[in-house]
């Protein structure tokens, strides 16, 4: 899907309603477009607030998103029967994933459940705000977390898009959480981390009786997962759970650089359960459509009192590449960029 594709897919806001009502007609189609320096991203204010599509223009879009489900369910009411539609994108959850259900009473059949995630981070319609090369998309405090969400998108002079989100905690009482990122990318993706070693590294939710582990080697201090699938494989699923040595991941897809930048993190300010970096893959041979690679990034994990909130950023480029799908490649081309620092804030 091109980006010129993503900006003319059928987009629309929803209205938020309560998990069991129905809800009213869906409003305009809505998407809001960010460009510079000839990198362009798309973002839909439904769904939770998503990035649907992120690259350069003209070239394939680097973020997996669902247009045709979008345009025919697009105003999807607040329910957990539906918080796990698969629209893709980059979107926010909350961490750990162990604990999305332990905190409320509203739906005591869910206590303990680590699936689906909170239809208020997938489902709802944000508020929309929109200035020059911004957007920010404010949401309700959800009832099961205790969270209201806001997120804000900056185009930046350098080409880059600045991801960031708060979290208040609107409850009487204190919570704790982290601001969980994650980005879903085609499953064709070659994805590089930096990490010190194969101790930084644990595989789990690897289903060997139907399809193998994911391909992740590591060498020159960079962990590169392979996608390709050799002949007779029917597939490859798992998530990685890393720590990374850098503050930034990669995925490289036709002839492009797409760069997630970070604040690194201490290993002991990550919630022990989660990864600071993680890779979750479905790569199906047999069907593409529903396969995918999802880019993840936990930011601390805080206790908030009431009132409080906490933030967390990244930083999004997207570059031209036409080096070698090799960790040493990757890194060198990567590296050689944020010799200076974060090179997304050049001109900022």
């Amino acid at each position: 899907m091109t980006m010129k594709q993503t900006v003319l897919g059928v987009l629309a806001l929803a209205l938020t309603g309560c998990a069991t009502q129905a809800l009213p007609e869906a409003a305009e189609p809505s998407s809001h477009t960010l460009e510079a320096k000839g990198v362009a991203a798309t973002i839909t204010s439904s769904f939770g607030g998503r990035v649907t599509g992120f690259g350069l223009v003209g070239k394939d879009d680097l973020i997996k998103f669902d247009a045709a489900l979008a345009a025919s369910q697009p105003a999807p009411a607040l329910d957990t029967d539906l918080s796990a539609a698969a629209y893709y994108g980059h979107s926010f959850w909350v961490g750990p994933q162990s604990e999305w259900w332990i905190h409320q009473d509203l739906l005591p059949e869910m206590r303990g459940e680590m699936w689906p995630p909170d239809p208020y981070l997938t489902l709802q319609a944000m508020k929309a705000d929109s200035g020059a090369g911004s957007l920010t998309l404010s949401g309700k405090a959800s009832p099961y977390t205790g969270l209201a969400m806001t997120q804000r998108y900056d185009m930046l002079p350098s080409g880059c898009l600045r991801v960031s989100a708060e979290a208040v905690n609107t409850r009487d009482e204190a919570v704790a959480w982290d601001i969980w990122f994650n980005t879903r990318i085609e499953s064709d993706s070659w994805v590089a981390v930096p990490v010190a070693g194969e101790d930084s590294i644990r595989l789990d939710m690897v289903d060997l009786t139907v399809f193998e582990a994911p391909d992740i080697q590591v060498a020159d201090g960079m962990a590169l997962a392979d996608p390709s699938l050799e002949k007779g494989v029917a597939g490859r699923q798992g998530k990685a759970f890393m720590d990374p040595s850098e503050g930034w991941l990669a995925a490289i897809r036709d002839g492009q650089v797409f760069v997630i930048m970070f604040d690194l993190l201490p290993a002991d300010a990550i919630h022990p359960e989660q990864g600071q970096v993680e890779l979750y893959f479905t790569q199906k041979a047999e069907d593409p459509a529903t396969s995918m690679i999802e880019m993840e990034t936990h930011a601390a994990y805080k206790t908030l009192a009431p009132g409080e909130a906490m933030q967390a950023e990244q930083y999004w480029a997207a570059l031209p590449y036409e080096g070698a799908m090799e960790a040493g490649a990757v890194s060198d081309f990567v590296r050689d960029r944020m010799q200076g620092g974060n090179f997304c804030l050049a001109g900022d």
